[in-house]
């Protein structure tokens, strides 16, 4: 983890009621699955692209997130796809 994303993420951390933040740093695999760079726009997209069981499993995954962790991706889902969870 750089400097920069340390003093970020620990910036973040205040004031949350957490103890502690696990940073995996994997590399995105986005490009590779869908030829587009990531971003919230594209992420949309292949999200509405998604029908039968790989819809289920997204919509499942945005649905096991934290409320306390709200990203872009996962506050357009609900708001664009109308993916409430």
């Amino acid at each position: 983890m750089s400097d920069e994303l340390l003093e970020k993420t620990c910036l973040w951390l205040q004031g949350k009621a957490f103890y502690a933040v696990i940073w995996t740093g994997l590399a995105s695999n986005f490009k590779d699955k869908t030829s587009k760079d990531f971003g919230v726009n594209t992420a949309i997209d292949y999200l509405e692209s998604l029908d039968g069981e790989g819809e289920k499993k997204a919509r499942e995954y945005i649905a096991k997130a934290p409320e306390s962790i709200q990203t872009p991706i996962r506050m357009n889902a609900r708001r664009l796809l109308n993916w409430q969870v």
